[in-house]
């Protein structure tokens, strides 16, 4: 099994039984870093914030279900950590849980001059984002999806 099918094995066991722990996957991954195998699981909440006690919960029930299931023969490392507020926005529940908030986009090129663009997000579709631009006139534009490289929470401006 490569790492790809790996993690997708691991996601369909895991998802629902973490869910039961009050947290979701975010992303599985299986990487070789500093001559070891790291086995990363990114959790989240759908309301509010992961903790270190929900890490650590999830990591000792992954632990224990991993001894259980053995799907990797190698030695590995198990790392359980939050995905974090700054995360690009991959899946439609990002841009529903951040309606209302203040957004930052960076720009494959420039808009409207900018490589960064700072506003409320407003309202998104399946093409576009409707952004409340932080100027004086406070305008609503739409920006094609494709036209970014990355939408996420802007930590700092909220």
């Amino acid at each position: 099994m490569n790492q790809k099918e790996l993690c997708q094995y691991l996601e369909e066991i895991f998802t629902p039984e973490v869910e039961k722990l009050g947290v979701e996957i975010y992303k599985i991954q299986f990487v070789h870093e500093n001559k070891e195998n790291i086995l990363r699981f990114f959790i989240e909440k759908e309301e509010g914030f992961v903790t270190i006690e929900d890490c650590e919960k999830v990591s000792n029930y992954l632990s224990q279900r991993l001894d259980e299931l053995d799907p990797i023969a190698s030695s590995y490392l198990l790392e359980v950590s939050s995905v974090g507020l700054d995360k690009p926005f991959e899946r439609e529940r990002d841009f529903k849980k951040n309606l209302g908030n203040i957004v930052e986009m960076k720009f494959y090129g420039n808009y409207r001059g900018q490589k960064i663009l700072k506003g409320r997000l407003e309202d998104y579709d399946e093409e576009s984002v409707h952004i409340r631009l932080q100027n004086k006139k406070e305008e609503l534009v739409q920006i094609p999806l494709d036209e970014f490289a990355w939408i996420r929470f802007a930590v700092f401006d909220n």
